[in-house]
């Protein structure tokens, strides 16, 4: 079997060159770990049960919950909204958040927007990220 060890050019991968210091520093460890939190994990994290709901009537489904504030099961995503008060309940925090891309298939949009962040903090340097497929 051969392995292609040069870069890839063809529909379905691409190729980058970026330079950075040996170490990363203080403050790009920072920027990666919270980068890779929103853009992974979202942005919107409840730690609480009234948050919860708040989000869900707010962004999901105002018929989340009945008339007795107990969980509507003919509500859309109830079954989900169920899960996390499950997970709330056993001291899990819940991340919600969106895929940002131009196209969702597209995984290029995500590497521009960590190579452009890790730019702001210095020894790291973009040399060829066009990533043109």
């Amino acid at each position: 079997m051969k392995f292609r060890t040069d870069f890839v050019t063809n529909s379905s991968s691409s190729s980058f060159i970026v330079a950075r210091k040996e170490q990363f520093t203080a403050e790009q460890k920072e920027v990666i770990l919270k980068f890779i939190e929103q853009q992974f994990l979202g942005n919107t994290i409840i730690k609480t049960k009234e948050k919860l709901i708040h989000y869900f009537v707010e962004y999901i489904d105002s018929a989340i919950l009945d008339e007795d504030e107990q969980i509507n099961l003919k509500a859309w995503k109830s079954e989900e909204y169920q899960k996390c008060l499950d997970l709330l309940n056993k001291g899990y925090i819940i991340h919600i958040g969106d895929v940002i891309a131009t196209d969702p298939n597209d995984i290029a949009d995500i590497y521009m927007m960590l190579w452009n962040t890790l730019s702001c903090c210095g020894g790291f340097i973009q040399v060829d990220t066009g990533l043109d497929f």
